[in-house]
């Protein structure tokens, strides 16, 4: 029989009305086991579960069989295939009736980056102060190192009588489309006896010449600086 909401008939005497309910199951499990797993002595773990498994599209296209135009498929794809970060979920639509265009409408993550838009913003942005790693040198020789993982605001203050190296940046996650980054780094002068502060070479001044910093203690200065590439940056200095 064909599934019936109204089945069995409230005049139908129980010994009759039996055999007509399990035939209404059964053709309720077929209708539904159709695009689900949904059938008789399955666990509650895998019932109700889309029947297409994970994987490429091609594998996902062929479990697709006689679609009619208005038909949707939803499905997850297999992120490891595809080079999506692990623990992305994706669900996907398509409808027919014999291209499958797969359009993934997976949760919004602010952590991946579109590669495919225009750059261009429309609000203001901020960003917070980080501040640089001492990489265990010895005093008065001082390295300083940064990530642009982290952000693109640097901040210390000199140490007394100190000469403070501020290295090339970690590029660890870095993208090519990051070249061209602005990047600001807020120096302090020492609190007691004035330091100095020298950067690594790629780390160059604008015009060529290096300026020096104040030596008034704990003046504040702001390192402006354009990423040309991971081992190329042009800055100037402000007093503040």
């Amino acid at each position: 029989m064909a599934w019936d909401k109204d089945a069995p008939a409230g005049s139908l005497p129980l010994n009759v009305s039996d055999d007509v309910l399990r035939a209404n199951q059964t053709a309720l499990e077929a209708m539904v086991n159709v695009e689900h797993t949904f059938s008789t002595g399955g666990t509650a773990a895998e019932q109700g579960r889309h029947k297409f498994g994970i994987g490429l599209d091609a594998a996902r296209a062929a479990a697709i069989t006689s679609p009619t135009v208005g038909n949707m498929w939803f499905n997850t794809k297999d992120y490891v295939a595809h080079g999506w970060y692990i623990g992305q979920v994706y669900a996907e639509i398509s409808t027919g009736p014999s291209v499958y265009a797969w359009v993934d409408i997976g949760p919004f993550d602010a952590a991946l980056a579109r590669t495919d838009e225009a750059k261009v913003w429309t609000q203001g942005q901020a960003g917070a102060w980080v501040a640089f790693t001492e990489d265990g040198t010895a005093a008065p020789l001082y390295d300083w190192d940064w990530d642009l993982d982290d952000g693109n605001f640097f901040y210390e203050t000199l140490p007394d009588s100190s000469t403070v190296t501020i290295k090339l940046p970690t590029v660890t996650g870095l993208v090519d489309n990051a070249n061209g980054a602005t990047v600001m780094f807020k120096i302090t002068q020492a609190p007691t006896t004035a330091g100095t502060l020298v950067f690594e070479s790629g780390i160059e001044p604008s015009g060529g010449f290096q300026p020096a910093l104040s030596t008034t203690l704990g003046t504040v200065h702001l390192v402006s600086m354009v990423m040309l590439s991971a081992t190329s940056f042009i800055y100037t200095v402000t007093e503040v």
